[in-house]
């Protein structure tokens, strides 16, 4: 399709893409479009393994002064072994050497947001049935608090 104006085709892609190669793609582009501007940017990403498998896994980005905490994700057969503790502690020594002052991330209410309060996080603000029935959570902490 070819839009008025605009030199280039679009592909629509209303569909679901489970490979995420599309969403990939979106964010590896958004990404390096807001590096020109958020010049002190890395990706932080750990993993938790045990002879190869797969136990969790902590997905976030430091601009600046904060780390973003994207995903975090303990597979169901490791959870109750504070593997998700962990790798929060991890991403806040990890945080601390590289002179950042808060971690923030957002989560949901199907995703037990009280796990985050236990580990000292705050609730900055809370949208109300954001998804569906679901409530949608910021926290924000201090690091090294």
């Amino acid at each position: 399709m070819t839009l008025p104006g605009f030199a280039g085709n679009i592909t629509p892609m209303m569909r679901c893409d489970d490979s995420g190669k599309s969403a990939d793609l979106i964010r590896a582009h958004l990404r390096k479009y807001n590096r020109a501007f958020f010049t002190d940017s890395e990706d932080v990403n750990i993993i938790d393994e045990e002879d190869g498998v797969f136990r969790g896994g902590l997905a976030a980005c430091r601009d600046f002064d904060t780390l973003y905490i994207e995903y975090l994700v303990v597979d169901p057969a490791f959870r109750g072994r504070g593997i998700g503790s962990a790798l929060i502690r991890e991403a806040e020594r990890i945080a601390a050497q590289k002179g950042v002052r808060k971690i923030r991330l957002m989560t949901y209410s199907f995703q037990v947001p009280e796990f985050y309060a236990r580990l000292g996080f705050r609730t900055e603000f809370t949208v109300k049935k954001a998804m569906g029935e679901y409530d949608e959570y910021h926290f924000v902490r201090e690091v090294g608090v």
